[in-house]
């Protein structure tokens, strides 16, 4: 049976995307140059005059394999654990951004610890909500496309025919 195309966009409605994007990519970038200098400097003892290469490494990932779910899902090819590198990535610098300030003699400064985990935190949740519209836009997000989940009950009373499914 085939599905009703998306109706076309209005250009209102492409302007307001297009400044949305613009948007969710200075916050990424606010992100990142706020906490680029705090993990180069904790990257010093150990990577030396490469430091720098750790938080723009870091963030380049976060940005590549958050472009690379978006592209996967326009394109109906999702991987789903491909999500998780982002957000594994996310969680790595804002550990690195936050230990310095989660280990001092006076106890952790929570101001510093909330504060550098927030623009990380933020950029996942947009890429998310992106990732979620650009699927219900293209209508790859419809009930009917998703395979229902095999019961416990099977697994646990026939194991073998049920992998084969």
């Amino acid at each position: 049976m085939p599905t009703a195309s998306p109706r076309p966009l209005s250009e209102g409605e492409r302007t307001l995307i297009s400044v949305t994007a613009a948007a969710v990519g200075v916050l990424g970038l606010i992100g990142f140059v706020i906490s680029f200098a705090t993990v180069m400097n904790a990257a010093k003892p150990t990577f030396g005059p490469l430091a720098f290469m750790l938080p723009l490494g870091v963030d380049l990932g976060i940005a590549v394999f958050s472009a690379l779910d978006v592209v996967l899902a326009r394109l109906d090819m999702r991987v789903r654990w491909l999500r998780f590198i982002p957000w594994t990535l996310t969680t790595a610098t804002v550990y690195l951004n936050i230990a310095a300030y989660a280990d001092t003699p006076d106890g952790p400064d929570w101001f510093a610890v909330v504060a550098h985990a927030i623009l990380p935190g933020l950029w996942v949740v947009a890429v998310e909500i992106g990732t979620h519209a650009v699927r219900k836009r293209a209508d790859l997000a419809s009930p009917s496309r998703r395979l229902d989940s095999i019961r416990v009950s099977r697994w646990l009373l026939s194991p073998l025919p049920t992998f084969a499914l």
